[in-house]
């Protein structure tokens, strides 16, 4: 929806269920994921257009393509990305972009072209100025989601039935917008966030940063290395990271430890300085930036959430950020609409900031390590050696054991667990050991369910349901009961039968409740004798409310 298309009568045109401050890629995937669900939401973001001069994050890790796949558009990201996993997989390490190669790493952040067993969607290459034009255009399909750009947030108060928001146009009209909830998706300067009294907790790195977007005709042509997603320079002028946006001629360059005063005076110095020549350039735009390792004290208060960068942010190092935030916008939206379809409790509510909130503290603790080893620290390591190859050679091998944890992370990006959720019913075997690097795929409650193809092209999570899925790996087992109980407390549950012995090996148990986020609530070799307790469980709700449900 264009910006002349709404106005303020439209806010007021039918009732608000969520009001969604923030129309970047987490807002846009909360709306996603309760427009899919059919609940009435408004998505408030003041910028009418994308713009493609900052880049932001350049990765979609699998998890968070697994999600776009259940929304049904994970083609189209893969359609409008420049870069495909056909032409590079590959991070590499090198002493400037024409220079020597030190080292790199294959499929970096689950970057592949054939499909792996282990997720339903491999990782894409993609900037976020992408991820949410795409975002924008299929929200904007949605019947029950607004998309009220040229709008900005202003302040909000709320009782125990409501959100009152206020809303202030470019014109500066004022216009006071009643919804069930609201959720704060609009970043790291977040109002959301002061007016309901939360803070950041954390550290900031004093060092500045400087990005520079850049267009370099032919400069492609001149490289003679592999094709990368990205190239880690490795020298003391100019270290930092540089790599295509397209397969044209335009380019971003990230350098570090550069103060944005003199990196603006003169910007072409460093860019040289990283491609090792002096080749023609125009630069198109440039940021600064320090590296943040903030959390926000808490998720929630009252009928406001904070999801993305208004909750946490991280260092870049690891792609991390903008993924982690896409979690949020898939827990936080499928809760919501349980709860407002009445199906869903009050503890439904209150478990999003007991799941998200150590997810984000761990991927922040895991940013961090990844920024101790940086192009500006390699390239000023001491290592003693004989003569340049046996230099080069431990220099690899340095490189290899100091970042493999920063590309190769699908412990963390895959193996996350709500294990000490209250809507998760813990069945006390062990967890794996946890691990960044190493995704040991497990069933047990609280984990997302280890992915497994059942045909070509065709996962087992295309076969998963909006709401409960209970998976029956055995066919002689009577799950009537289970089926009754939540046909009788309107609680959706599809079930799935697959009679394969493997998957019984595989999933530990023959039976599994499976949430709509593709998260593992329960299993068991036999159904619970009380049924409607573990549904109330699952479903956070302390006592079936019969009034609530639609």
């Amino acid at each position: 929806m264009t910006a002349s298309a709404f106005n303020k009568d439209d806010f007021f045109r039918e009732p608000i269920e969520v009001l969604v401050v923030g129309g970047g890629p987490v807002g846009l995937s909360t709306a996603m994921e309760l427009g899919l669900r059919g609940v009435k939401c408004v998505v408030v973001e003041p910028r009418k257009e994308v713009s493609r001069l900052r880049p932001r994050a350049k990765t979609t890790n699998a998890r968070s393509m697994e999600h776009f796949r259940r929304w049904n558009i994970a083609k189209d990201i893969r359609a409008a990305a420049a870069l495909t996993p056909e032409w590079s997989q590959e991070v590499s390490f090198c002493t400037s972009l024409l220079g020597r190669e030190i080292t790199r790493f294959d499929e970096a952040w689950a970057i592949t072209a054939s499909p792996r067993e282990l997720y339903a969607e491999a990782g894409q290459s993609i900037p976020q100025y992408t991820i949410e034009e795409v975002l924008r255009k299929q929200v904007s399909k949605l019947e029950t989601v607004r998309f009220a750009v040229g709008w900005s947030f202003v302040g909000l108060s709320q009782d125990d039935e409501k959100v009152i928001a206020s809303i202030q146009s470019e014109t500066n009209e004022l216009v006071s917008v009643e919804s069930k909830f609201l959720v704060g998706c609009d970043g790291a300067r977040s109002r959301v966030r002061k007016e309901i009294g939360l803070f950041y907790e954390g550290d900031v790195e004093t060092k500045a940063n400087f990005n520079v977007v850049f267009r370099a005709p032919g400069l492609a042509d001149l490289v003679s290395q592999s094709p990368a997603i990205q190239y880690w320079v490795v020298n003391n002028d100019a270290p930092g990271l540089i790599g295509r946006l397209d397969l044209k001629d335009t380019w971003w360059m990230m350098c570090l430890g550069v103060d944005p005063v003199e990196g603006n005076a003169n910007p072409e110095k460093y860019i040289q300085g990283m491609i090792g020549d002096e080749v023609p350039v125009e630069v198109l735009a440039t940021d600064d930036w320090s590296a943040r390792m903030l959390l926000a004290n808490c998720f929630q208060s009252g009928r406001v959430f904070l999801a993305g960068d208004a909750a946490h942010l991280n260092p870049p190092w690891g792609g991390l950020g903008f993924n982690t935030g896409l979690g949020d916008a898939v827990d936080i939206g499928w809760k919501l609409a349980a709860y407002l379809q009445g199906w869903g409790g009050d503890e439904l509510l209150e478990s999003y900031e007991i799941e998200r909130r150590p997810i984000s503290d761990r991927v922040i603790k895991t940013a961090t390590t990844n920024m101790q080893t940086l192009s500006s620290e390699l390239a000023s390591l001491t290592i003693n050696a004989s003569n340049q190859e046996i230099y080069y050679k431990k220099l690899e091998q340095h490189i290899q054991k100091t970042k493999k944890m920063e590309f190769h992370s699908l412990g963390l990006v895959l193996g996350y667990r709500y294990d000490h959720s209250p809507v998760i019913v813990d069945d006390g075997a062990p967890w794996p050991e946890e691990s960044v690097v190493h995704y040991q795929p497990t069933s047990h409650p609280g984990a997302r369910l280890p992915h497994t193809w059942l045909d070509v092209n065709h996962s087992i999570y295309d076969e998963l349901s909006e709401g409960f899925t209970l998976l029956v790996l055995d066919s002689c087992i009577d799950i009537s009961p289970l089926e009754n109980s939540a046909g009788k407390n309107k609680i959706p549950l599809k079930v799935v039968t697959l009679e394969r012995q493997d998957l019984i090996e595989k999933y530990e148990k023959p039976l599994l409740l499976v949430r709509p986020d593709q998260h593992v609530a329960w299993r068991g070799d036999e159904l619970t004798e009380n049924l409607d307790s573990l549904l109330r469980i699952v479903c956070g709700i302390k006592e079936l409310d019969k009034s609530k449900i639609l």
